[in-house]
């Protein structure tokens, strides 16, 4: 027969581990929500912005430390010099990219006149993410 103090230890010890469980579930759930607002929010705005300064006929090409856009009008065949990062891709993509050892988020999709690519590069935020979660884990070994 087992004593009583076992029992509630074993109970203490069960309760504890399914609070931890619940806990990374709801901070990883969480975490990827937060990626894809950022993917929406931010890219709509970069969107709305390239294209309210009328990108034209021609094709545009811009790109920054960590954001590369390409507008390419209706009609226009993908340019020998397309960034890698979108080649092979399908007209309509959303979704992250892990060419390497960076990261990024992508967005394809079809404007009023053309087609707009965009590449967010997160590889530093894909780098806090992994902190994160090892500081997670020294937490998660510190409460069992």
């Amino acid at each position: 027969m087992k004593s009583i103090a076992r029992r509630i230890h074993r109970s203490i010890f069960v309760i504890s581990v399914i609070s931890v469980v619940v806990m990374v579930l709801t901070i990883l759930i969480v975490n990827e929500d937060l990626e894809q607002t950022m993917l929406k929010v931010e890219f709509a705005e970069e969107r709305d912005f390239f294209l309210s300064r009328n990108p034209g006929n021609k094709p545009v090409f811009r790109e920054t430390a960590s954001l590369t856009m390409v507008y390419l009008p209706t009609g226009s065949s993908i340019p020998e010099n397309m960034p890698a990062i979108f080649q092979g891709l399908p007209d309509e993509f959303t979704g992250e990219l892990t060419p390497g050892k960076q990261t990024f988020l992508v967005q394809i999709g079809a404007t009023e006149n053309g087609r707009l690519y965009i590449s967010k590069d997160i590889t530093h935020f894909e780098e806090r993410e992994n902190i994160f979660m090892v500081a997670l884990s020294v937490v998660i070994a510190g409460m069992l």
